[in-house]
């Protein structure tokens, strides 16, 4: 169940991650034609040259990040940690679309703290999370993420909940919808306690980095 779970999850998340990597490879074919165009002029001007692989070699370092920051989801790295309000900003704004497409919009009330959770937990159990609340969502709304302490728990909670407000005249309709079920697949292989509710889920993310993912 684990392991179709994370397949399903991360299906869903490769078009976004695609057009991450699309969108950051865009830019060096531009500048490439606009160089090479400047190095074909009878008298380049090579300032303007310059310029344009200055540009070339910066944005391809981007690029280079962007390509390495998406094999991070594929081979992902135990050890890797961040913070909450990071980790749970990195996942709203890759679902940006998929949730404007639900009527949905990401709010990160995350105040930035110093505690660091394994990256893992964002990427797997909360992204699972948060496809699960678009799909059973049936009105616009918002979907808040918050901190929350828990009285002698060894972590933090992260609480979802979209505030339900106009139904969506045509609900959007995938061929793999995300279950509960994958959430609690998912969360018991990372060691997250896991809770739900009508248009809510809450996860304990522990603050030792996981054995697995």
């Amino acid at each position: 169940m684990e392991e179709s779970a994370r397949y399903a999850v991360l299906s869903r998340l490769a078009p976004m991650l695609r057009h991450d990597v699309a969108g950051a490879l865009q830019p060096l074919g531009m500048i490439a034609a606009l160089l090479q165009k400047r190095l074909q002029a009878a008298a380049p001007e090579m300032v303007a040259v310059v310029k344009s692989a200055d540009t070339l070699q910066i944005l391809s370092k981007e690029a280079a990040a962007t390509c390495l920051g998406v094999m991070g989801w594929l081979v992902p790295k135990g050890e890797e940690n961040v913070s909450a309000q990071a980790g749970a900003q990195e996942l709203l704004t890759l679902m940006e679309t998929e949730l404007f497409l639900h009527g949905l919009v990401g709010v990160n009330d995350i105040p930035v703290a110093e505690a660091k959770f394994a990256r893992l937990y964002f990427r797997g159990v909360f992204a699972a999370a948060l496809l699960a609340l678009c799909d059973c969502s049936a009105g616009a709304g918002s979907v808040h993420v918050g901190l929350r302490e828990l009285c002698g728990a060894p972590g933090v909670c992260l609480r979802v909940a979209p505030a339900a407000l106009t139904p969506l005249a045509e609900p959007v309709q995938r061929e793999r919808r995300i279950g509960w079920d994958d959430v609690q697949a998912l969360a018991a292989a990372a060691g997250v306690a896991c809770a739900q509710g009508e248009n809510w889920v809450t996860l304990q993310l522990p603050l030792d980095s996981p054995a697995g993912a």
